[in-house]
């Protein structure tokens, strides 16, 4: 007689053998949702950047600082509404709020799955400047619109196709206390959770410094590189490439070298490449140096969702993430403010050496 343990041994082989590339069918749908969308945000952000630098803006003093005001409004919306958005995605269904990871991909395959989000991300990284550079500098600056809108259409059918589990689509009844009192429920538990609170810092820390090197990076290209506009575009493009490696590897091997060691090992490689990109002069170097960059960029991110979803109840998922993202979200927005403008005011004349280093 079949026991059991017989039957669970049963059904967990044939669910390890259902898995494939992309984990399970609901899996692959979000994905796909996510991979639509976003290489949507980067056609339109990347066609922002170039109407500003090359048209809007060309040679103007001011031009860094309108860059970066593309990244202040892109921050601001998260800014105004992510910390009680965190509370409602707590309460509500998760299908429509798109908080399904944790509840599509079982622990064991978490890493697999953020390393194939971290691919798509980065892949749209890849393709989205040059079919941006392609479309506006050919047709102008309305089918980076266009594209943009379509992708939302697409994603969002995508995602209604997916067929979550019945405690994610309809959870278990809870006692909902005043809005504000569940947001400081879940400030109380970031703050008092150590593993939370050391990727909030880094994620702070590091994203203030990428978010100012994203905002200047067309000037690095234009004025250090001396490259044309068109040409910018390769170095997203080495870096995408990177990153689309660096997020392929860390998704099979962050959960055998330990997401936490993946993780902080991939910042210290970061910042070391971050120092060396700095002081590139000419294109190629730098072409070779974005693409190394991307590989820990993107381990980062593979390692620091799991280790989030492992140490979060799955009733604080939505305000946890949602006060992480809003604080990364100031950081970014105080940053490429701050360097928009100090490069377009008080230091556009500045030059300086210091140990050998030319400012």
């Amino acid at each position: 007689m079949e026991t059991c343990m017989d039957k669970r041994k049963t059904a967990s082989g044939q669910a390890a053998r259902k898995r494939g590339l992309l984990i399970n069918r609901d899996f692959t749908l979000l994905w796909s949702a996510q991979a639509i969308s976003k290489l949507g945000d980067v056609v339109f952000d990347s066609t922002l950047v170039f109407w500003i630098a090359t048209s809007i803006a060309r040679e103007q003093r001011w031009a860094p600082l309108a860059v970066s005001g593309i990244f202040v409004a892109t921050a601001l919306p998260t800014l105004a509404a992510g910390p009680i958005a965190g509370v409602f995605v707590d309460r509500w269904q998760k299908r429509p709020t798109m908080a399904l990871v944790g509840d599509l991909v079982t622990e064991p395959d978490r890493a697999r799955a953020t390393g194939l989000l971290e691919v798509t991300r980065n892949l749209a990284v890849v393709v989205g400047p040059p079919v941006a550079a392609l479309l506006y500098f050919r047709f102008g600056a309305l089918w980076a619109l266009i594209i943009n809108a379509l992708s939302f259409v697409v994603s969002f059918l995508a995602l209604l196709a997916v067929h979550a589990s019945p405690a994610a689509v309809r959870p278990q009844p809870q006692q909902q206390t005043h809005v504000l009192r569940e947001l400081v429920s879940g400030l109380h538990f970031l703050a008092g959770n150590r593993v939370l609170m050391t990727i909030l810092v880094t994620s702070v820390v590091g994203m203030f410094g990428f978010s100012a090197f994203s905002a200047l990076g067309i000037f690095f290209a234009l004025q250090n590189l001396h490259i044309p506009a068109s040409l910018s575009s390769f170095l997203s493009l080495a870096f995408g490439v990177g990153a689309m490696m660096g997020a392929f590897l860390a998704g099979l091997f962050a959960q055998r070298l330990g997401v936490a060691r993946t993780f902080w090992l991939s910042i210290l490689l970061l910042s070391g490449l971050l120092l060396v990109y700095a002081r590139q002069t000419s294109f190629a170097p730098a072409v070779v140096v974005s693409f190394l960059f991307g590989i820990p960029y993107a381990a980062i991110g593979v390692a620091s969702d799991p280790l989030l979803l492992h140490v979060t109840p799955r009733t604080l998922i939505g305000r946890t993430f949602s006060v992480i993202i809003t604080i990364v979200m100031l950081s970014i927005l105080v940053s490429t403010t701050l360097v928009g403008y100090l490069a377009s005011m008080v230091l556009h004349d500045f030059h300086a050496r210091f140990l050998g280093l030319a400012f």
